[in-house]
C-alpha cells in the first residue's frame, strides 16, 4: 500500500509538472510564433514600402524628364528638326525609354524615335487612349502595362500633352514607352535573403517586375491576397507575404515581398528546441522530487489512517500525535479538531433530540388535555394557557377566521392580556400587509420574526410591551383555513425552524379539535331541536279540541323560544256562503 501510494503520488507530481511545463512551452511557442509572424510581416511590409518608394521615384524621374522636355525646352514651339533632335538626345541619354513619339493635334505621329527598332511607318493614334485622354483633359496619361513583341519585356506608356506657350492650345502629345526592366534590376539589387523575393503585380494580376526576370518572361499570373500574412506565394509555396499599393495615373500596381516560412520562422524552431530540452530536464527533476515527496507524505498518512480507523470503530477519544509544522501537521491538527467537534456535535445533537422530544411530548400533552373538551371557547382557552406554560412563552393567542372569510377574530388569549383583548373583540383583516398573523394566514405557512423591532409587518400591542420575537402558524384542516395560532417570546432570536415544525403540528391538532367541536355542537343543537319538536308534538297530540291544540302549541313554542308573549292568527277559507274567522 505504501509503495502504491508513493508511486501514484510520484506519477501525479511528474504528470502535473510535465503538464504545466508543456502548457507553458506551448504558450511560449505560440507567443513566439505570433511575435515572429508579426516581425516577419513588419519586415516584409517595410520592404514593400521601401521598394514602392523606389519604383515611384523611378517613374517620377521619367515623368519629370518628359515634362521638362515639354515645358522647359518648349517642345511645342520648336521646329520639327529641333523637336527630332531633342527626342533623339533624350532616348540616347536615358535607357528608360523604348520609344518617343510626337503626335500631332490630328492624332497622327509626326516624329518617332526608337532605341530598339527602325521606324518605317507613322501610326494614326487619333482613337488611341494615349492621345485622346491627354488631349481632352490636358493631363498626363499612364497606360496599362504592355509587352514588346520581340523580347517580351513589359513597358508602360506615358503621354504628356504639349501646348503652345502663348495660346495654351494643344499642339501635340508626347507619347513615351517607359521600360520596366530597370525596375527588375532595382528589385534584383535589393538584399532580400536567399529565400525571399519581391515583385510587382498589375491590375490584371500579371507579374510585371520580379527580382528573377524569368518569372516575368513566363507571363506569370498572381492573385493578390486580401490581407498580409501566411499565403501561397508566386512559386506555389507557403510564404510570409506583405503588399503595398501604388498608383500611376489611373493604373494601379501592387508591390509584393515574400519570405519562405523556414527563413521567416527560423527563430521559432530554435525556441521550440530550447523549450523541449528544458521540458525534459524539468520532468526528470520533477520525477526525483515527486518520489521523495511521496515518501515523506506516506508515513504521516498511515498514522492518520490508523487514528481514523479507531475513530470509525467508535473510539472518539483518539488523537493524532504529530509534531510536524507543514501541511500534514496542519491536517493532523484539523483532524483532531474535527474529532473534538464531532464529540461536541454528538452531545449537542443528543440535547437537541431531547429538546425536540420534549416539545413533541408537550404537543401530545396539549392534544390529550384538549381532546375531551367539547366547547370551542373552553378548548381554545385551555390550548393557549397550556402552550404558554409548557413552552415557557411570554404570550399565546388564537385567531379564528370569521364566516365571511375576510377577518381573523381574536378568540382566545393567555392570561389577563388575552382576556382583555378577547373582550375588546379584536380582529385583523386578512389582507392587511402590516400583520404577521395575516401573512401567515395568506401564505398558509409558519412565519417567524426573531426581532420584532426590525420587522415592518409587526403590529405592536400595548398590552404586550415585552414582545421581542413572534411566531405565527396557520391552523388548517385539509384545504380549509380555520385560523392562526400566534405565540410570542420576550427574548430576541427565540424561535427556530424546529419551533415552526412543532407549532405547526400543534396548530394542526388544534384546528382538527376545533372542527370536531364545531361538528359536535352542530350535531347537538340539531339533536336538541329534534327532541324539542318531538316533545311538543306529543303534547299537541294529547289535546282533545282544536282550541286545546292551539293553546298547547303556542305555550310550548313560547317556552322553547323563551318568549313572554306568543300569538297566532288563523284564517279559514270561505266555502260557499259560509265564512269562518278566529
Amino acid at each position: 500500500m505504501q509503495n502504491s501510494i508513493r508511486t501514484r503520488l510520484a506519477i501525479t507530481f511528474v504528470a502535473l509538472a510535465a503538464g504545466l511545463l508543456l502548457l507553458v512551452g506551448l504558450v511560449l511557442a505560440w507567443q513566439s510564433y505570433i511575435n515572429e509572424q508579426k516581425q516577419a510581416l513588419a519586415i516584409q511590409g517595410e520592404r514593400a514600402r521601401r521598394i514602392s518608394t523606389q519604383v515611384i521615384s523611378y517613374m517620377q524621374i521619367q515623368e519629370n524628364a518628359l515634362t521638362q522636355l515639354v515645358s522647359a525646352q518648349g517642345l511645342g514651339d520648336l521646329g520639327q528638326g529641333q523637336q527630332t533632335q531633342l527626342l533623339s538626345e533624350l532616348v540616347s541619354y536615358s535607357h528608360a525609354f523604348n520609344k518617343l513619339a510626337l503626335v500631332g493635334s490630328n492624332g497622327r505621329e509626326k516624329i518617332v524615335i526608337s532605341s530598339t527598332e527602325v521606324i518605317n511607318q507613322l501610326r494614326n493614334l487619333s482613337s488611341a487612349d494615349e492621345f485622346t485622354i491627354p488631349a481632352s483633359n490636358n493631363q498626363i496619361y499612364y497606360g496599362p502595362v504592355q509587352f514588346t513583341e520581340n523580347t517580351g519585356e513589359p513597358y508602360v506608356v506615358i503621354a504628356v500633352p504639349v501646348t503652345n506657350l502663348q495660346s495654351g492650345k494643344l499642339t501635340s502629345v508626347l507619347v513615351a514607352e517607359v521600360r520596366l526592366k530597370p525596375v527588375w534590376d532595382l528589385l534584383a539589387s535589393i538584399s532580400l535573403g536567399e529565400e525571399s523575393s519581391a515583385y510587382i503585380v498589375d491590375a490584371q494580376n500579371r507579374v510585371v517586375a520580379h527580382n528573377n526576370p524569368s518569372i516575368v518572361l513566363r507571363n506569370t499570373l498572381f492573385t493578390i491576397p486580401d490581407q498580409d500574412g501566411v499565403h501561397i506565394g508566386v512559386n506555389g509555396t507557403n510564404v510570409v507575404l506583405a503588399t503595398n499599393q501604388i498608383k500611376f495615373g489611373e493604373q494601379g500596381f501592387t508591390v509584393v515581398t515574400e519570405t519562405s516560412l523556414a527563413e521567416a520562422f527560423a527563430g521559432i524552431y530554435r525556441t521550440e528546441l530550447t523549450i523541449a530540452g528544458l521540458l525534459l530536464v524539468a520532468i526528470l527533476i520533477a520525477g526525483g522530487l515527486g518520489w521523495f515527496a511521496a515518501r515523506q507524505i506516506v508515513q504521516p498518512i498511515e498514522t492518520l489512517v490508523k487514528t481514523a480507523q479507531a475513530i470509525s470503530a467508535g473510539d472518539l477519544s483518539q488523537q493524532v500525535e504529530m509534531t510536524r509544522r507543514d501541511e500534514i501537521g496542519t491536517l493532523a491538527d484539523a483532524f483532531n479538531r474535527m474529532t473534538s467537534q464531532l464529540r461536541e456535535l454528538i452531545g449537542s445533537l443528543e440535547e437537541r433530540v431531547s429538546a425536540r422530544t420534549k416539545d413533541l411530548a408537550t404537543v401530545a400533552e396539549v392534544g390529550t388535555a384538549t381532546a375531551t373538551i367539547l366547547e370551542t371557547d373552553k378548548l381554545l382557552h385551555e390550548v393557549v394557557e397550556l402552550t404558554k406554560e409548557r413552552f415557557n412563552l411570554y404570550h399565546s393567542h388564537i385567531y379564528l377566521l370569521d364566516e365571511s372569510g375576510e377577518n381573523l377574530v381574536l378568540t382566545a388569549g393567555a392570561g389577563e392580556p388575552g382576556r382583555i383583548m378577547v373582550a375588546e373583540k379584536r380582529s385583523i383583516p386578512l389582507n392587511r400587509e402590516q400583520s404577521l398573523v395575516a401573512r401567515a394566514a395568506r401564505e398558509r405557512k409558519g412565519v417567524t420574526v426573531n426581532d420584532v423591532t426590525q420587522a415592518p409587518d409587526f403590529l405592536p400591542n400595548p398590552l404586550l410591551p415585552n414582545t421581542r420575537s413572534e411566531l405565527a402558524v396557520p391552523m388548517v384542516v385539509g384545504s380549509n383555513l380555520i385560523g392562526v395560532f400566534d405565540i410570542q417570546s420576550d427574548a430576541v432570536g427565540r424561535f427556530t425552524d424546529s419551533d415552526i415544525n412543532v407549532q405547526t403540528t400543534l396548530a394542526a391538532q388544534v384546528a382538527t379539535s376545533i372542527q370536531n367541536v364545531r361538528s359536535f355542537e352542530q350535531s347537538k343543537a340539531q339533536a336538541d331541536l329534534e327532541t324539542l319538536a318531538n316533545a311538543i308534538g306529543q303534547k299537541i297530540q294529547r289535546a282533545a279540541t282544536v282550541e286545546d291544540t292551539l293553546q298547547t302549541a303556542i305555550r310550548e313554542i313560547g317556552l322553547a323560544l323563551g318568549a313572554t308573549h306568543v300569538s297566532a292568527k288563523i284564517q279559514v277559507a270561505r266555502v260557499g256562503n259560509i265564512t269562518g274567522e278566529n
